[in-house]
């Protein structure tokens, strides 16, 4: 799915001040960006695997086919970029108003709040 969870302003959140229409605003930024990074994600990989595969033809290197599973590193890529620019983004624009800040941890998400 290319939607942000939870589409519902999380309990903590709404308990310490959070409105719904905040959350959908913070849901459509990263929307936003998660569509441009599948979009740069798959312009990446079809570069790559175009590029590759004129490389094998060319070179009767056919042993290198195996190289093609590098392509999924091209989608997770930009994904981390364009998640730390949402999350700046929404921290300047949204989270910052309410004394909050939401942080990137390694697999999830986590907001401080005040």
């Amino acid at each position: 799915s290319l939607s942000w969870e939870p589409r519902i302003v999380p309990r903590e959140l709404a308990d310490a001040g959070f409105t719904q229409q905040e959350w959908d605003l913070v849901a459509a930024r990263y929307n936003k960006y998660q569509s441009r990074a599948f979009w740069v994600g798959t312009c990446l990989a079809g570069l790559y695997a175009t590029a590759l595969t004129a490389i094998i033809f060319a070179t009767d290197s056919h042993g290198m086919w195996g190289m093609m599973g590098i392509v999924g590193c091209l989608f997770s890529v930009p994904s981390c970029v364009f998640q730390i620019l949402a999350t700046k983004e929404v921290n300047a624009e949204i989270f910052s108003k309410k004394g909050m800040v939401i942080e990137d941890k390694c697999c999830s998400q986590v907001v401080k709040l005040p």
